[in-house]
């Protein structure tokens, strides 16, 4: 199957896919069984910490925005 869906989709998607699942089983061997529980944390930690920063980003830009002095 993941033959099928990499032949399928552009090679940089594939690529990504292919070191994700290489990673995902290498931390696995080393984690344990654990790694399913783990691996859960890891993805909501980082769409957590990108929409902060994104968050953060807009405001920095709209208080920037808000004490420029011309009207252009």
């Amino acid at each position: 199957m993941g033959f099928a869906i990499g032949t399928s989709i552009l090679p940089p998607f594939a690529t990504n896919y292919f070191v994700g699942a290489l990673v995902s089983r290498f931390v696995e061997r080393r984690v344990g069984a654990r790694w399913n529980e783990v691996k859960v944390a890891i993805v909501a930690g980082a769409a957590l910490g990108a929409g902060l920063a994104l968050a953060l980003a807009s405001a920095f830009v709209m208080l920037a925005k808000s004490v420029w002095f011309l009207p252009f």
